[in-house]
């Protein structure tokens, strides 16, 4: 009788532990995964939303799109008729401001008495014959027949010549510094008038 109760305790017990679970941490390692997955997932939602840049990119070649107008460039092709006077013209304006410069020069420096008779005169020498060289120049050039100033510009020139002969001359006269003055302020004035008549023909072949 004592056996058999003994045997009854035992199945009972054995019973029970059947019944629980043996490892109960294993669950541990699932429930730990759940919760990183979930407060990853309010932690995301709760971050603030990332900014949005926007790149302009232009249209490719062979676009139907509009070109933009900032980045839009105008060439104007000269032809070569046209474009060989105005290089013409670009040196004559030059060698007409290097004369008014340099008739201003002398003068100067016969004024200001940092110069000898003997070096004015010979500056004045020379300086005539540039300016005869320079209305030569002036008349042998051929404008397109678009340009209407090209008469004006010669006659100017020519002006030019003259004045420096008077130059010349009142500087030489010592009664006669007026002279030299005067043909300094004809000189000036008509280099002023070439100097326009250059610039109404460049600007009738459009250069």
């Amino acid at each position: 009788m004592e056996r058999s109760t003994k045997y009854d305790v035992q199945q009972l017990s054995f019973r029970r532990m059947s019944r629980e679970d043996p490892k109960p941490g294993r669950w541990i390692l699932p429930l730990v995964v759940v919760g990183i997955i979930g407060f990853t997932y309010v932690f995301v939602n709760a971050l603030p939303p990332a900014p949005v840049t926007s790149t302009t990119v232009p249209p490719a070649s062979g676009s139907t799109l509009p070109p933009d107008s900032t980045a839009s460039t105008t060439t104007t092709t000269l032809e070569p008729t046209a474009a060989a006077f105005v290089a013409e013209l670009d040196a004559i304006e030059t060698q007409a401001n290097d004369l008014l410069a340099e008739a201003q020069e002398i003068n100067d420096n016969w004024d200001n008495e940092s110069a000898t008779f003997r070096g004015t005169q010979s500056a004045f020498e020379a300086y005539e014959v540039k300016v005869q060289d320079f209305a030569a120049a002036v008349a042998a050039v051929s404008p397109p027949p678009t340009v209407t100033s090209w008469t004006a510009a010669t006659g100017a020139a020519g002006t030019m010549a003259t004045a420096a002969g008077n130059m010349l001359d009142g500087f030489l006269d010592p009664d006669s510094a007026a002279g030299r003055r005067s043909g300094l302020a004809d000189l000036q004035a008509a280099g002023a008038e070439a100097l326009s008549a250059f610039g109404s023909a460049r600007a009738a072949v459009g250069g």
